[in-house]
């Protein structure tokens, strides 16, 4: 579960930083709080 979470963090990440669709930047940025949490999360369990 923990692998999981941080390969969608990276991707987000990653796709924040260097992608080329405006709106998807966007959403990535968005979903990106909400990722790292899940993952923080995760980790506790």
């Amino acid at each position: 579960m923990i692998s999981g979470h941080r390969k969608a963090v990276a991707l987000f990440s990653s796709y924040a930083a260097t992608g080329d669709g405006t709106r998807l930047v966007s959403f990535a940025w968005t979903a990106l709080p909400r990722l790292r949490h899940h993952l923080s999360m995760a980790r506790r369990l």
